[in-house]
């Protein structure tokens, strides 16, 4: 509820608090959130370009990682709902985004899903930037 005072309205200071924490330094005790936003839409390594298996494993692993913590997630293997840090230069693509990818980043966090797929992307506090999508985004052995 606003308060009049000289024709002018200020806010009223509310009492409740929000659910995040601005100056919060460690997220790992937190659930992580997925965005898609930095994702080449259409591009050879997007989630559009994967077949509808794919699709669904995808919105499987991302529904069941939400559920966990970052600290939770952090000690699971790789093979389950783990992860693991691949060097840039192992993916098949050069073509990185560069306002996530920045000079300082040397490697992308890479899940993986069911039938063999990948989604590699960069943690930032508890949101993870999916960036490739798809079974092929770097050399490995199914």
């Amino acid at each position: 509820m606003a308060k009049k005072k000289n024709n002018t309205f200020t806010a009223k200071k509310s009492a409740k608090k929000t659910p995040f924490k601005e100056a919060e330094s460690d997220y790992s005790a937190h659930k992580p959130m997925f965005t898609f936003y930095y994702m080449k839409y259409g591009g050879p390594y997007c989630v559009s370009r994967c077949n509808r298996d794919h699709k669904a494993d995808i919105a499987g692993q991302i529904t069941a990682l939400s559920q966990f913590t970052w600290n939770y997630i952090n000690q699971q293997p790789r093979e389950t709902y783990g992860h693991e840090q691949i060097p840039l230069k192992q993916f098949r693509t050069t073509n990185f985004p560069s306002e996530i990818v920045t000079p300082d980043v040397k490697s992308l966090m890479v899940f993986r899903y069911n039938g063999g797929g990948r989604l590699a992307g960069v943690r930032v506090h508890d949101i993870y930037h999916v960036i490739l999508a798809g079974p092929d985004i770097y050399p490995h052995l199914h």
